[in-house]
C-alpha cells in the first residue's frame, strides 16, 4: 500500500535523485518564471513558501509533452524526432536552456568527464555510457551526468 508515499523507486515511485533534479530545475528556473525581485524575496521568506513555490512550479510541468532536465524543459516530440539521429542534440538544448539558468554546464561537464573515465561503469547491469538517448516513460527526467539515463 504505497499510495501515500512519494519516494520509493523500488516500487515504481520517484527516487530521491529524481526529486533532487526537480529541485535543481525549480531553482534554475526561478529567474525566468518570477517577474520581480520582490517576488523572489517573497518566495524565500520561509521554508514553507519555498516548498509551496516548488510544488506550484512542478505542478505546471506538462510531463505528457515535456521532458524535465535540471536546466529546463525539452519538448518530448522534438526529443523523439532529433535525439536518436543527433548525438549532440542534448548538448545544443542544454546550451540554450542554461542561458537563463543559475547553474551552468561547466561544472556538470567536468563531473561527467570523471564518470565517463570510469570504465567499470559499463559492467554494471543495464548501464550503458555510450547510449545518448533515454527510453521514454510516463514521467521523464534526464540525468545530467548520463544523458541516456531516464530517472523519472
Amino acid at each position: 500500500n504505497y499510495e501515500a508515499y512519494l519516494l520509493g523507486s523500488n516500487v515504481g515511485l520517484l527516487s530521491s535523485y529524481a526529486i533532487e533534479l526537480m529541485i535543481l530545475y525549480f531553482f534554475n528556473t526561478i529567474n525566468s518564471t518570477t517577474t520581480s525581485k520582490d517576488e523572489i524575496e517573497a518566495l524565500f521568506e520561509t521554508e514553507f513558501t519555498i516548498f509551496f513555490g516548488f510544488i506550484k512550479c512542478i505542478s505546471k510541468v506538462d510531463f505528457e509533452n515535456h521532458i524535465l532536465t535540471m536546466f529546463g524543459l525539452i519538448n518530448k516530440q522534438e526529443y523523439i524526432d532529433k535525439a536518436k539521429k543527433d548525438d549532440t542534440f542534448l548538448d545544443h538544448v542544454y546550451k540554450e536552456l542554461e542561458k537563463s539558468s543559475v547553474i551552468t554546464m561547466d561544472k556538470i561537464v567536468s563531473v561527467k568527464k570523471i564518470f565517463h573515465d570510469l570504465k567499470d561503469l559499463d559492467k554494471v547491469q543495464n548501464f550503458n555510457l555510450s547510449r545518448r538517448h533515454i527510453h521514454l516513460k510516463h514521467m521523464n527526467i534526464i540525468d545530467p551526468l548520463f544523458d541516456g539515463n531516464n530517472i523519472g
